[in-house]
This record gives C-alpha cells, structure tokens and sequence, in this order.
C-alpha cells in the first residue's frame, strides 16, 4: 500500500482594513476571527512503501558430472529479465548502478554469514540495504536464488515458474533493477547465488518541496501571534473607550489597522502557498496511480 501525501486543507479568513481613527471614538472594527492555515493531515516524511520479497527459490538438484554449466552473469540474467517483459509488453529495466551495489552487498553479506533469507540474522532487511547505498525509491522488490544451474536461462525459468519471483520480474510499475551474480561456498557446498533487485526511484515522480510545509507552518505561528496581539489591543481600546479616555484610544488606532494590513497580507501569501503545495501533492499521488 502507498502512502500518499496528503494536503494542507486551509481555512483562511480575509480581515478587512479600517480607516484611521481620526475622532474621539471611531473604532477599528477588529475581525470576527483569525486564523491561520491548520492541518487536515500532515505532509508524511516517509512512503509507505510497497516491497515484493518472494521465498527464496533454491534448485535442489545438483548437476550431472557430465553436464557443464556456464558461468552466470548479472549482464545476461538483465537481458533475459527483460526478454520476458517485453513478452508483456512491460518498460525494459535499466540497470542501476546503486541497486546493483545493493544486490552486490547483499549477494556479500549471505556468503559471510551463511543464511538464503531477505532478513539477515542481525535483522537486516532489502530496504536497509538498499537506503544505505542511497537509493531512493518508491517501492522495491528482491528476487533470491541459491544452487547450481546450467545456464542463465535455467535460473531464469526458475524464478519464473514461481508465483511470486515472476511478478516482481514483470512488474510493470519497476524502472530500474540491479543484479549479483557469484559462486562459492555455503552451508558445505560450492554454489552459486544470485541477487535481483528491482526499483522505482522516488525521482520517477515529481518532486513535492518539503519547504513549503516549513513555511506553512511559520506563516501559521504568526498569524496566531498577530491574532494575540490584535485581540490584546482590542482590549486596550474597549478599556481606553470605556474610560472615556480619547488620545489613548485614537493613539492605539494606527497600530491596530496596521496590523490587520499585515494579517490580510500574510494570510494571502499563505494562501497562495498552500495552493502551490497542494498542486505538487495532486501530481505525486496521480504519478503513484
């Protein structure tokens, strides 16, 4: 499932701009409220994101001594991977460079520690591999293979005759894919291994500015400080009013007016940001369908 952005919801009222106090008594009308932007929901720093980690496909037959495999290549299983997509019509893969590092450490890391699983003993899983190679994705996904195989294509066939590994390599929604490749020793025996990494990277949608969320936020800080001080100059001008008390009020009267100016400024400016912020979330979330 995704996660989508989701948009600041804004409930802005524009306060009207009064005339100076010139007479004795002739109020600044202060406004019925004022509010700054508020949050339906909050702009999510992180995706949930959609990983595919089929079991692990292990050949369990070991070859003949009269038959004579090839070496694997990440190369070729690349070439044949995207042989079957285009059988579906599906985006050819391109390799990339980081996640082919990542099937790389990964491909390392279960050599080292004897273990055929996308989570290592010490808990590690794809997507923490894949992040610390900094690669940034929208969603992701692992095919794993362990035995000895004769060809490229037999391993292939492998990973496509299971349910699970063939729907991460037709996948259609995956850019870009990465692939280790290496034989050794696991577990008493000398086998090879091999890694797929498949990936959408977070560049393939249009970028939303986490700024805007920034200044959202400032601009709604002040508007509740000039909400505090308008409500606390009202209250010196009832006061001043009520006392009868004119050069207090009218003296009082610039400040209030100019601070509705810059209410009625700021709340215009955060308007046109929430809007602008809005239209990058509509555009991500249209870009994940």
């Amino acid at each position: 499932m995704f996660k989508r952005f989701s948009k600041f919801i804004s409930f802005l009222v524009i306060v009207f701009v009064v005339g100076f106090g010139i007479y004795a008594y002739k109020q600044a009308k202060a406004p019925s409220h004022l509010t700054g932007p508020s949050f339906f929901e909050s702009l999510s720093d992180q995706l949930d994101i959609k990983e595919n980690y089929p079991e692990p496909f292990r050949k369990l037959q070991d070859l003949l001594p009269e038959q004579k495999p090839e070496s694997l290549t990440a190369l070729e299983i690349i070439r044949l991977t995207n042989v079957e997509r285009t059988k579906l019509d599906r985006v050819k893969l391109r390799e990339n460079r980081l996640l082919t590092e990542s099937a790389k450490l990964k491909l390392q890391d279960m050599f080292q520690l004897q273990y055929f699983e996308h989570i290592s003993p010490d808990h590690k899983g794809p997507s923490d591999i894949i992040k610390s190679t900094g690669y940034e994705y929208i969603m992701v996904g692992e095919n794993l293979a362990e035995g000895n195989f004769r060809s490229n294509q037999e391993l292939l066939l492998g990973w496509m005759n299971s349910p699970g590994h063939r729907a991460n390599i037709i996948n259609a929604k995956y850019r870009e894919i990465g692939v280790a490749v290496r034989e050794g020793q696991f577990q008493g025996r000398k086998v090879w291994m091999a890694v797929q990494e498949f990936g959408r990277p977070l560049a393939d949608c249009p970028r939303v500015d986490s700024s805007l969320k920034d200044d959202i936020q400032i601009s709604e800080s002040r508007t509740r400080n000039l909400q505090d001080t308008l409500t606390e100059l009202n209250g010196q001008m009832q006061t001043a009013k009520a006392e009868n008390n004119i050069d207090k009020y009218n003296s009082l009267v610039p400040q209030y007016n100019s601070l509705i100016v810059e209410a009625n400024e700021l709340v215009v400016k955060t308007k046109d940001l929430v809007a602008k912020y809005n239209a990058q979330v509509e555009s991500f979330n249209a870009c994940l369908k």
